[in-house]
């Protein structure tokens, strides 16, 4: 149970009317039901996953979220704009990550991109003239213990820097030996078993479909709330929104 809590609680908040509407609609489902059941559906392309949590009058919400081959994830909220997250190694102890923002039903709107800019959404604020972020190690990730005691879990600002000073308290290199993974843990299992396997066949000589096949790449992720409690039949349901490849 307390990992399946861990990361509802990380993004708990106190006053959301900082957050963008999306993130706002979607803070509200994560407290209305913090265990969500976690459903991974393997692709070509690497996988996508349901997150199942009870709603109001029986209903149900699920956040399928994409996972595409070999680091960028697309992050869903229930309203547009969403945004993604592709990690690229620099060495063996860095990485960049690149994060993008979209609507693809509309223009971004100047409210979109003012919000983007605060630093408190998909990707940080930065340092003039690098790409260090302004809410970083060095300063505590500005954490405000008042802030923390009016509600906001972390006392970090914003849902990047948040997640990013979890991240980065791990340390650079991690025994992975010493994890417990637990029930909310079962993308990061399928991801790094995905992983080993690609790095096994290309050893043998296979290599990955993806790289071949650039149509795959423009899968969409979505946040609904219906009656259906099975992953399939939702999928299938919003399939034109989702735009899965054929199997």
């Amino acid at each position: 149970m307390a990992f399946r809590l861990a990361h509802h609680l990380l993004h708990r908040f106190a006053d959301t009317s900082a957050l963008s509407p999306g993130l706002a609609a979607a803070h509200g489902n994560w407290q209305q039901d913090g265990m969500p059941s976690i459903h991974i559906r393997p692709t070509d392309y690497g996988f996508y996953y349901g997150s199942q949590r009870g709603a109001a009058d029986n209903l149900f919400n699920w956040r399928i979220t994409q996972w595409i081959l070999p680091s960028n994830s697309i992050i869903p909220h229930p309203k547009y704009p969403i945004s993604s997250r592709a990690y690229i190694p620099i060495d063996d102890e860095n990485s960049f990550v690149f994060g993008t923002s979209y609507n693809p039903e509309a223009p971004m709107t100047e409210a979109d991109r003012d919000y983007l800019e605060t630093g408190l959404g998909a990707a940080p604020r930065t340092l003039p003239g690098g790409f260090t972020p302004e809410v970083n190690r060095e300063n505590g990730y500005m954490l405000d213990r008042a802030s923390q005691w009016a509600g906001n879990a972390t006392g970090i600002p914003g849902v990047n820097n948040q997640d990013r000073a979890i991240v980065e308290s791990m340390g650079p290199v991690v025994d992975r030996e010493n994890e417990h993974l637990g029930p909310s843990d079962a993308a990061i299992i399928a991801a790094r078993r995905r992983l080993l396997k690609l790095a096994r066949d290309l050893a043998e000589g296979r290599e990955p479909l993806l790289p071949h096949n650039p149509a795959m790449f423009g899968v969409r992720a979505i946040d609904v709330t219906v009656q259906n409690p099975d992953l399939d039949a939702v999928v299938e349901l919003y399939s034109d929104k989702l735009r899965l490849p054929p199997a």
